[in-house]
């Protein structure tokens, strides 16, 4: 019996978005709700391997009260590469 190799799937921004931030979208958006939400920015550093960034985007209170560990910042030099590192690590913790 052959063993089958696994083939890689590449997923689109749009995917590995809708994949992190798949508890926000199913629509615990209630105030008293403290999901974690993923996003986009572009960043002030002259680095360009640190142009964007994924982030989390609770406020201060909610990092503070937050039971789970805050998420750190994932850099990239592309959004498609910043946003792959926050799905990479998102999918190697679980």
């Amino acid at each position: 019996m052959a063993l089958k190799r696994r083939e890689g799937r590449s997923y689109s921004v749009e995917e590995m978005m809708n994949s992190l931030n798949k508890e926000f979208i199913k629509g615990n958006r209630d105030s008293d709700s403290d999901t974690t939400i993923y996003v986009i920015s572009s960043t002030c550093f002259q680095d360009s391997s640190k142009r964007f960034l994924v982030c989390d985007s609770r406020d201060n209170e909610s990092r503070e009260e937050a039971e789970s560990e805050w998420l750190s910042p994932h850099y990239g030099s592309t959004i498609l590469e910043a946003v792959t590192k926050a799905f990479a690590n998102r999918n190697s913790n679980g």
